[in-house]
């Protein structure tokens, strides 16, 4: 007996069915590319955007990025092989359908559209190994990670997020975690175990809580950026971090002193002013690579020490503090970083870096 099969080419009536109603869906008559939609049966993998299997059986791939879609998204559950669905820098509207059935899903991308609506779930997503929902103007909360173990990047910035941010330490592979300009609240969860993570950014939310221990758990960090929170607690440790170029944790209410930076030869932007750090500046004077430094507005003692060579002029920033403001040796170097001349000279020539602190209480000027 002789047995029907799908003739090779041919993607299943479902899947095409599914394609025709994205088209239509997302304006596709409106698109800057739509070559051979909506073509005759057996032609949808020449459709501009659609990647298929390598025997052209299923569709394993939608990318459409920056091709003027509008309209809404609609169901995805019939792409049973989907692997990348890319439509960032777009202008779709409505929800992000459901895409937890979708097993074997790797890259999913909407930034850059008008989105609303909540994250979906995205439990059971062995295989999703970068999720971009950036730059839309979604609420609720974001999902639990638990079990992708497979993933690598999560950006959800430039949303109105709300909640807290979900348990990170089984995400072996994690390398990029933005959530910066949300209105996320709760603390920051431990790193431990993150040996991958390169990128974190939480900036700009409502997070307390302490920052999390860094340089035992997190040591391939590049750039780490926690600031305009509500975070309390000191600067962890730092040492160790070799690869760290940037660290900001500007605007928060942190105490303490300032750890030590002599080993961070990767650095070259470091920003913790206007918070209530206490101590003296350490040295950094050996930090080569080092274009910014910003202490002003908190409450640092002691003189300046020698300045790195290679500060960008005008871009840092020594005050205000309660600084030794005596004429030294080192006061040339960071007169041509913080662009002022003394550097102590701000708001106005004569002042003596206390435009916020003098004789202990603070100054209304």
């Amino acid at each position: 007996m002789m047995v029907a099969t799908a003739a090779h080419g041919d993607i299943p009536s479902s899947e095409r069915s599914a394609l025709l109603t994205f088209f239509g869906s997302t304006g596709g008559s409106g698109w800057t590319n739509h070559t051979n939609w909506s073509g005759a049966s057996g032609t949808e993998c020449t459709w501009f955007g659609v990647v298929c299997d390598g025997i052209d059986s299923h569709v394993a791939g939608i990318v459409l990025p920056n091709n003027n879609l509008t309209g809404t998204l609609p169901g995805l559950t019939a792409f049973t092989n989907l692997q990348n669905f890319d439509v960032d820098t777009n202008a779709i509207t409505g929800s992000i359908p459901a895409i937890n059935t979708l097993s074997g899903l790797q890259s999913f991308s909407v930034f850059g559209n008008k989105l609303t609506g909540s994250i979906p779930s995205l439990t059971g997503m062995s295989a999703l190994q970068n999720i971009n929902v950036d730059t839309n103007q979604l609420t609720g909360t974001l999902p639990s990670l638990t079990g992708l173990s497979d993933l690598q990047e999560l950006t959800a910035f430039s949303n109105q997020l709300t909640g807290s941010i979900p348990s990170l330490t089984s995400l072996i592979n994690l390398r990029n975690f933005s959530v910066f300009g949300n209105q996320l609240s709760g603390s920051i969860p431990a790193l431990t175990g993150l040996t991958s993570l390169q990128y974190f950014f939480v900036d700009d939310n409502q997070l307390t809580g302490s920052l999390p221990v860094l340089n035992t758990t997190a040591t391939a960090l590049i750039e780490f950026g926690a600031g305009n929170n509500l975070l309390t607690g000191g600067v962890p440790a730092l040492a160790g971090l070799s690869s760290l170029q940037q660290f900001d944790v500007h605007a928060n209410k942190l105490t303490g002193t300032i750890p030590a930076l002599s080993s961070l030869s990767s650095l070259e932007f470091f920003y913790v002013n206007n918070n209530a750090l206490s101590g003296s500046i350490p040295a950094v004077s050996t930090l080569a690579n080092l274009q910014a430094i910003t202490l002003g507005g908190n409450d640092l003692t002691g003189s300046v020490p020698p300045a790195p060579a290679n500060l960008a002029p005008g871009q840092s920033t020594l005050c205000a503090n309660n600084l030794q403001t005596t004429a030294g040796p080192n006061d040339a170097a960071w007169n041509a970083a913080t662009g002022l001349t003394h550097w102590y000279a701000t708001p106005f020539a004569s002042n003596k870096c206390d435009d916020i602190f003098a004789n202990g209480f603070e100054k209304t000027l």
